[in-house]
C-alpha cells in the first residue's frame, strides 16, 4: 500500500510541475495545440465529432481529419454531424468554407475555431457574415487587423481560461445567429431525380427537415455579389427534378410545418415561402405509422379483439378447441388448422385480425388528423382565393434586392414588386413571414402558375407552387406509395415471391400483385380519383402486410431447407401436403390411389355418371396425360366438373405447344406441369422447369419476375387470351376481366387490323388485333399515355385515335367523384353505425316477438357472418331480422352517408361537376395535336378534323410535352364545336358500342342517387352460383378475400375505359358498397330457403299442400335449381282437406306457368300462359287404379 501511495504522489507532482510551467517556455506550436486542446476539452463533449481541417493537431476527441485537396465523397457516409470545427487556414478560409457548405460538411450553429497567421481578418469576417456563422473563435500569433466596428477580443498570451464564445456584447467576438445555411447537403439520383414522397420518409426517419433548391445551374453559371464572392449552385442537376435538401440545420417553428420548405432562387439567400397543399398532412400521418407505440397498440388491439370474440364464443357454447393460440399460428403460417374450418374458433381468429386492423387503423389516423387540424391550426389551401385569404408573402435577403433590380424574369420582378420583407437574419425573417402572413395577390399566383420556368417544376412536370384550383384531396385521404422495385425498398420484390401460396400468404400476395400492378397501371393512364390505386384502407395496415410477409417467408424457407424429395411420386405428395384435407381432388388417368385426401378416381374410358352428383366442385386436379389432355378437359368442361380457378397438377412425358394452347383456351392460370422434357421451355421465359427427381432443382427462366414452383402463369403469347363471338366480336365485359387479370392496359383501335397488317409504333411494338376481329373492337397491346399533371385529375384517359399519334383530352363526369366516396367505405364510423343499426332492429324485434329466446338473434347473426349458415331453423325471427336489417341499412344509411360525402366535396372542396353541356363552359379544354396530324387536317374534308385544326393550341412532336402543355393551359372549347364533334364524329372516335369518346352528357343524372345493379345473367356474374356455393364451403372471410380481387379489379378495369354514368359497363353503382354486396351475396342464398320455409308455414295455416311448394326446390345451395328440368316433371302433393282426410295423388304440370289454385272447395291446376292446360278429368296411373286431378271437400266424399 505504501508503494502504491508513493507512485501516485510522484505522478501528481509531475503533473503539477508540468501545469505550472509558464506559457513562454513552450514552443509556439505546442502552445497553440495546448490552447486548442484546452478549449475543446472544456466545451465539446467527448462523444461528439470534431473536424480538423488542414491541421495536424493531436486532439483527444473523436476527430475526423479532412484535407480539402482530396475528394469530399468519402464524408457522405458519416452519419453524425460534427459539433466543433478546427480550421487551420492560410489565406483560403473563404474557399474552405464555401466547399464545406456546398458539400454539406459545415454546420455554422456550432463552435468554429480558426487558426490563422494572417493579420487581415476581413475575409474571415465577410465570409462568416455571408454564411451566417454562429460562433467562432480566432486564434492567431499576430496582431489583429480588422475593419471598424468588428473588433473581436484578443486573448493576449493564449490563456486557455480567458477564451469565450460570447454573445452580442461590447468587446466580445461577434455572434451570428441564423437557422440554416444557403445549400445544405442533398440527396440526388442522377437518372430520375428524387421522389418527394420517398424523401419525406427518409427525412422523417432521420428527424430532419426538407427544403428545395430552385435552380438548375451548373458550376459555370454562378452568382457573384458586390464583393466578388462566387456562389455556385450544385452542379449537374437535371431539369424538372427535385434537389432534396436533408439537413439537421433546418428547424422551423411548429406553425411553419404547413408551408413548403423555402425555395432558393439564388445562392444569396433569396427565399419564397409558398403554401403547400394538405397532402403534406397525409405524409405527416404516415410518419408515425412505424413508431414503436403503434406496434404496441396494434398488438394490444389484436389481443383485445381476440379476447372479446373468445368470450362471446364461450358465452353460448363450449370451446371446441382450447389451443386457439396454436391454431392462430398454424392458420397464419400454413393456412390450415386442426380444428374445422367451419367452426367458431377458426373464424374468430380471422374476425379478430380483421376488426383490429380495420378499427384500429382508422381510429388512430382519425386522431392524428384531428390533432393536425385542431392543435396546429392547419390551413386548407385549395385555390388561389384561399391563398389570398391566407395572406402569405415572400421574404428576401438584402443581397437579393440588389441582385433583382436588373432582372427581367417575371417571378423575380414580382418578388421586388410585392413589397417583400427584408431582413438580415434568416430566423427572424422566417418567423415574421409565418406569423404575420401578409396578402399575396391572386393574379400573381396565377401568373406564377402559368409562366413558371423549368427550375420550378418537379419530376412529373407539376408546379412546385401547390395552389390547387379544382381538384383538392379529401381531408381524411391517406395515400401510401409502396412501389415494387423502387430503390427505397429494393428487396421487397424478392420477399413477395418467396412466399408460398397457402393460407394468409396467398391472400397478401394477391393483394400486392393485384392492387399495385393492376390498379396502379390504371392510375398511370388516368390521374382521376377513380383510379387512385392504394390507400391505407386497402391494406388495412402496412405493418400487417410487412410482418406477415417476413414471417411467412422465413418459415417457408426453413421448411424447404429441411425437406427433400427423391422421386416423382414424393414430389407430387409434397405438393399435395399443402392442400387442405377437406379439399376434393380429381385423380384422372393415374394410379395414385393412396392419397390421404378426399379423392375421386376417374378413368376417361368410363362415364362421368358416378360423379355428376357431387355437391362441391374440385379444387385440385391430378392429371396423368397420355396425349389426351384436350379430351379430358373438354369432357370435364361440358359435364360441369371443370373449375378453372382450381390448381392443376399435370404429369406428362411430352410437353409441347398444344398443351399451352389448351391451357389458354380454358383460361387455366394455376398449373404445375411435371415433365422430363426440358428443351421446350428454354425459349419460353414464363415457364419454370421442375426436376422430377427431387422437386427442388427448378430453374427460373424469367429472372425479372421470379416464379414460384407452385404456380405457372400463362403469359407467353404476344397477345392476351380473348373471348370471341363470331357475331358480336369481343365482349367488352369479358375483355375487361381478362386484361385486369393479365395486368394489361386497354385502348381503342379504329379499323380492322390483323396480325399480318398490324401497325408498328416507333418503339417497335405492334398494335394489330388478335386475328380477324371486327371493326371498332379493343386492342390490348397499344400504349396509353396520360397527362402528368395531378392538378387536372378531371381529364379522362388520353386516347390514341390513329397512327399519327393524335391525342385528344376529353372531360370526365361525376363518376370520378363517386370513386372518392369509395375510399371512406371501411371507416370506423360506417362500422359503428351499422352495429348500432343492427342492435336497434334487434331490440325492436325482441320487444315485439312472441317467442323471446335469450340472445337467439345475436347468435344467429354472428354465426351467419362467420360461417355463412345458421345452426337453428331459418324460420326464426333472427333470419328475418338479419335480412331486413341489411337491406334497410344498405339502401337507407349508405345513401345518406354518401350523399353527405358528395355534398362535402362539391361545396367544401370545389370539385368540378359535369352534368350538362353548360357545365363545360366553366372549364377551358382544348385539343393537342401531333405535327403530322396538323398537316393532315389542313387538306382534310372531314368536319371533325377541320374543327381540330382550326382550334388547336399546341402542335408538338413530343407526346409528353404536348400533354403537359395541354394539362397546364386550358383554353376554351366552344359549345358549338362540342356539339358538332358529337354528331359528326368518325368511326375511329367511337368505342365498341358506338358511343362517342367525347363525353358530352345531355341527360342530367341525380348525383346523390346511388342504386345497386346485381344482374343475375350478367357476364361479369356468370359464375355467381358457383361463388355462392363456395361461400357455404369456406365461410364469410374466405369469400371476402376472393370477392375483393374479383370485383375491385374488374371495376377498375371497366372504369378506366368509360367514366360516363350512362356509358359505364361496370361502375361504382353496380357495387353500391362492396362490403354490403359481399354480405348480400351470402344472404341471398340464405334468405331464399327462409322465404320458402316461411311460405310452407303459411301453407300450414291455409291448408296448402306442403309438397306442392317444396317439390321444385330440391337443392337450396344453388340458384340453378330454379331452372332445372324437374319443373316439368310431375309432383306428388299431399292434400289435407278441412274435414281431416288426407288424399295422396299425382298432379301433372305441363309447363312452368302451371300453378295450383284453390277455388272455393277445389284444388285446380291452372295455367296463365295456356288455358288449355287445365286438368278437370281423371288420369290413369299404372301404380294405382285411378287418381284425381282435383279434389273436393265434400263431407260425404272428400275426393
Amino acid at each position: 500500500m505504501l508503494l502504491i501511495a508513493k507512485i501516485l504522489f510522484h505522478l501528481w507532482f509531475l503533473q503539477f510541475c508540468e501545469s505550472s510551467l509558464p506559457p513562454l517556455t513552450k514552443t509556439p506550436s505546442n502552445l497553440l495545440a495546448n490552447c486548442v486542446n484546452k478549449i475543446l476539452t472544456n466545451t465539446v463533449n467527448k462523444h461528439e465529432n470534431v473536424y480538423l481541417i488542414n491541421t495536424d493537431l493531436k486532439i483527444n476527441l473523436p476527430a475526423i481529419t479532412l484535407n480539402i485537396t482530396n475528394s469530399l465523397t468519402k464524408f457522405y457516409k458519416i452519419p453524425p454531424q460534427p459539433h466543433a470545427y478546427v480550421i487551420e487556414t492560410h489565406s483560403d478560409f473563404p474557399y474552405i468554407t464555401h466547399q464545406l457548405l456546398f458539400n454539406g460538411l459545415l454546420e455554422p450553429r456550432e463552435e468554429l475555431i480558426i487558426l490563422t497567421d494572417d493579420s487581415d481578418l476581413t475575409d474571415i469576417f465577410d465570409t462568416a457574415e455571408t454564411y451566417f456563422m454562429h460562433k467562432f473563435l480566432i486564434i492567431q500569433r499576430q496582431e489583429v487587423v480588422h475593419r471598424a466596428g468588428n473588433a473581436p477580443t484578443a486573448l493576449g498570451s493564449f490563456d486557455a481560461g480567458a477564451f469565450a464564445f460570447a454573445s452580442m456584447q461590447p468587446g466580445k467576438p461577434r455572434d451570428f445567429s441564423v437557422v440554416y445555411v444557403p445549400l445544405p447537403p442533398f440527396v440526388y439520383n442522377g437518372t430520375r431525380g428524387v421522389m418527394s414522397e420517398i424523401v419525406n420518409i427518409i427525412a422523417d426517419k432521420l428527424e430532419i427537415s426538407v427544403s428545395y433548391t430552385a435552380s438548375n445551374l451548373t458550376n459555370s453559371e454562378t452568382f457573384v455579389d458586390d464583393r466578388g464572392h462566387a456562389f455556385g449552385i450544385i452542379s449537374e442537376l437535371e431539369a424538372r427534378r427535385f434537389d432534396v435538401v436533408l439537413s439537421s440545420l433546418i428547424r422551423f417553428s411548429t406553425e411553419s410545418l404547413y408551408y413548403d420548405a423555402s425555395e432558393y432562387i439564388a445562392a444569396d439567400e433569396v427565399r419564397f415561402v409558398v403554401a403547400r397543399s394538405h397532402a403534406v398532412d397525409d405524409w405527416a400521418l404516415f410518419y408515425k405509422e412505424f413508431t414503436w407505440l403503434v406496434w404496441i397498440l396494434f398488438i394490444v388491439s389484436l389481443l383485445i379483439s381476440y379476447l372479446v370474440m373468445y368470450a362471446i364464443q364461450r358465452w353460448w357454447e363450449r370451446s371446441e378447441n382450447s389451443s386457439l393460440l396454436v391454431n392462430i399460428v398454424q392458420i397464419i403460417l400454413e393456412g390450415s388448422s386442426t380444428i374445422r374450418s367451419d367452426s367458431s374458433s377458426f373464424n374468430i381468429i380471422f374476425i379478430s385480425i380483421l376488426l383490429s386492423t380495420t378499427i384500429f387503423t382508422n381510429v388512430y389516423k382519425s386522431r392524428q388528423f384531428y390533432f393536425l387540424r385542431t392543435d396546429r391550426s392547419h390551413q386548407l389551401i385549395n385555390s388561389a382565393d384561399d391563398a389570398m385569404r391566407s395572406e402569405l408573402k415572400s421574404a428576401l435577403h438584402p443581397t437579393a434586392l440588389r441582385f433583382y433590380k436588373n432582372s427581367i424574369h417575371p417571378i423575380e420582378k414580382y418578388l421586388l414588386a410585392a413589397d417583400p420583407y427584408v431582413c438580415s437574419e434568416s430566423s427572424a425573417c422566417l418567423e415574421k413571414v409565418v406569423r404575420e402572413k401578409d396578402r399575396v395577390g391572386v393574379d400573381v399566383i396565377r401568373h406564377l402558375k402559368h409562366e413558371i420556368t423549368e427550375k420550378y417544376i418537379d419530376s412529373e412536370g407539376r408546379s412546385m407552387m401547390h395552389f390547387l384550383e379544382g381538384t383538392p384531396e379529401q381531408d381524411v385521404y391517406f395515400v401510401v406509395f409502396f412501389l415494387k422495385g423502387h430503390p427505397t425498398f429494393p428487396r421487397f420484390q424478392e420477399l413477395l415471391y418467396s412466399v408460398r401460396e397457402s393460407g394468409l400468404s396467398n391472400y397478401l400476395d394477391k393483394k400486392i400483385d393485384g392492387y399495385y400492378e393492376k390498379a396502379m397501371a390504371l392510375a398511370q393512364p388516368s390521374r382521376s380519383y377513380r383510379a387512385r390505386a392504394l390507400t391505407l384502407r386497402t391494406l388495412r395496415s402496412t405493418f400487417y402486410v410487412y410482418f406477415s410477409l417476413v414471417s411467412i417467408s422465413f418459415v417457408v424457407c426453413l421448411l424447404e431447407i429441411t425437406e427433400s424429395l427423391n422421386s416423382l411420386d414424393s414430389c407430387i405428395y409434397r405438393i399435395l401436403r399443402s392442400i387442405d384435407n377437406k379439399t376434393i381432388v380429381y385423380s384422372i388417368n393415374t394410379e395414385m390411389n393412396n392419397i390421404n385426401l378426399p379423392t375421386i378416381l376417374y378413368d376417361t374410358s368410363k362415364s362421368f355418371t358416378k360423379v355428376k352428383k357431387l355437391a362441391n366442385s374440385p379444387e385440385f386436379y391430378i392429371i396423368k396425360e397420355d396425349n389426351n389432355l384436350a379430351s379430358i378437359i373438354n369432357t370435364l368442361y361440358f359435364e360441369g366438373l371443370f373449375n378453372p380457378r382450381s390448381k392443376f397438377l399435370i404429369v406428362t412425358n411430352e410437353f409441347n405447344q398444344s398443351t399451352i394452347k389448351i391451357l389458354d383456351e380454358y383460361f387455366i392460370y394455376n398449373a404445375i406441369i411435371l415433365t422430363i422434357q426440358r428443351n421446350f421451355v428454354k425459349n419460353n421465359r414464363n415457364l419454370t422447369v421442375i426436376n422430377p427427381s427431387n422437386c427442388s432443382g427448378y430453374k427460373n427462366i424469367y429472372p425479372m419476375e421470379p416464379r414460384n414452383i407452385t404456380k405457372l402463369r400463362i403469359l407467353h403469347t404476344k397477345f392476351a387470351p380473348y373471348a370471341l363471338n363470331s357475331k358480336k366480336g369481343v365482349v367488352p365485359e369479358i375483355l375487361n376481366l381478362i386484361t385486369a387479370n393479365m395486368k394489361l392496359k386497354t385502348s381503342y383501335i379504329y379499323e380492322n387490323a390483323s396480325l399480318s397488317s398490324g401497325y408498328i409504333e416507333k418503339n417497335g411494338r405492334g398494335t394489330g388485333m388478335l386475328g380477324k376481329l371486327q371493326t371498332r373492337r379493343y386492342d390490348l397491346s397499344s400504349r396509353v399515355f396520360s397527362p402528368a399533371d395531378r392538378e387536372h385529375l378531371f381529364f379522362d384517359i388520353t386516347q390514341y385515335v390513329s397512327q399519327d399519334y393524335v391525342i385528344y383530352v376529353v372531360p370526365a363526369v361525376v363518376t370520378i367523384n363517386k370513386w372518392k366516396m369509395l375510399y371512406e367505405e371501411f371507416s370506423c364510423h360506417v362500422w359503428i353505425c351499422f352495429l348500432c343499426f343492427l342492435i336497434t332492429f334487434y331490440i325492436a324485434f325482441y320487444l315485439t316477438s312472441k317467442h323471446k329466446q335469450k340472445f337467439e338473434m345475436f347468435i344467429d347473426v354472428l354465426r351467419m357472418l362467420l360461417q355463412g349458415s345458421s345452426p337453428i331453423p331459418r324460420t326464426y325471427n333472427a333470419c328475418k331480422l338479419l335480412f331486413l336489417a341489411f337491406m334497410v341499412f344498405v339502401f337507407v344509411f349508405t345513401n345518406l352517408y354518401k350523399s353527405v360525402q358528395f355534398h362535402f366535396m362539391i361545396e367544401n372542396l370545389h370539385t368540378p361537376l359535369y352534368r350538362t353541356e353548360e357545365d363545360l363552359r366553366k372549364y377551358k379544354l382544348k385539343a393537342s395535336l401531333h405535327t403530322s396530324m396538323s398537316r393532315r387536317c389542313n387538306i382534310s374534308t372531314n368536319h371533325l378534323e377541320n374543327y381540330l385544326c382550326n382550334n388547336i393550341l399546341f402542335t408538338c412532336n413530343d407526346n409528353e410535352v404536348c400533354l403537359n402543355q395541354t394539362a397546364f393551359v386550358k383554353n376554351t372549347a366552344s359549345l358549338e364545336g362540342l356539339l358538332h364533334l358529337k354528331y359528326v364524329v368518325p368511326r375511329r372516335f367511337i368505342d365498341s358500342e358506338g358511343k362517342s369518346l367525347l363525353r358530352v352528357v345531355e341527360n342530367n343524372k341525380t348525383p346523390i342517387f346511388f342504386y345497386l345493379y346485381f344482374l343475375k345473367g350478367h357476364p361479369i356474374f356468370s359464375r355467381f352460383n358457383r361463388k355462392v356455393r363456395s361461400v357455404h364451403e369456406a365461410g364469410f372471410i374466405r369469400h371476402i378475400i376472393r370477392q375483393i380481387d374479383w370485383n375491385y379489379d374488374k371495376a377498375m378495369a371497366s372504369a378506366a375505359i368509360s367514366t360516363a354514368l350512362e356509358q359505364t359497363q361496370l361502375s361504382l353503382e353496380m357495387f353500391h358498397s362492396t362490403f354490403f354486396v359481399y354480405i348480400i351475396l351470402i344472404f341471398f342464398t340464405e334468405m331464399f330457403p327462409v322465404l320458402v320455409n316461411s311460405a310452407i308455414n303459411l301453407a300450414k295455416k291455409l291448408d296448402l299442400p306442403r309438397k306442392l311448394l317444396t317439390a321444385n326446390f330440391h337443392n337450396f345451395n344453388s340458384l340453378t335449381s330454379l331452372t332445372r328440368p324437374t319443373l316439368l316433371q310431375p309432383i306428388t302433393p299431399s292434400i289435407v282437406p278441412a274435414c281431416g282426410f288426407k288424399i295422396a295423388g299425382i298432379v301433372k304440370r305441363r309447363c312452368k306457368s302451371c300453378v295450383m289454385v284453390r277455388t272455393e272447395e277445389r284444388w285446380l291446376v291452372l295455367c296463365k300462359a295456356k288455358p288449355r292446360h287445365k286438368q278437370m278429368s281423371m288420369i290413369k296411373d299404372p301404380r294405382n287404379t285411378w287418381i284425381l286431378s282435383h279434389a273436393t271437400q265434400s263431407k260425404v266424399r272428400p275426393w
